[in-house]
């Protein structure tokens, strides 16, 4: 859903049935390789991409702007890909 049309890059989404949380795209690469979602709070931060190694600068400019919007990139998890 997309509760304000003025600003359609915070949407909410649901994830169980009838319940519905903040998901914000705050960063988006070019081709959309990439996207940086958030929530309202500092609770909650992805980062997601299409190729299963991203470039070490872009992912190291992307932590740059998020601990900048305040959030702890220290407890982000890297998932490896195969």
């Amino acid at each position: 859903k997309i509760p304000n049309p003025e600003e359609p890059s915070k949407l909410k989404v649901s994830f169980f049935w009838i319940f519905y949380g903040d998901y914000y795209v705050m960063e988006l690469g070019e081709d959309y390789q990439y996207a940086v979602i958030g929530s309202s709070s500092d609770k909650y931060l992805w980062i997601l991409s299409r190729t299963p190694k991203m470039d070490a600068d872009l992912y190291q400019n992307l932590l740059t702007n998020l601990t900048k919007r305040g959030y702890d990139v220290s407890k982000l998890i890297e998932v490896p890909q195969k």
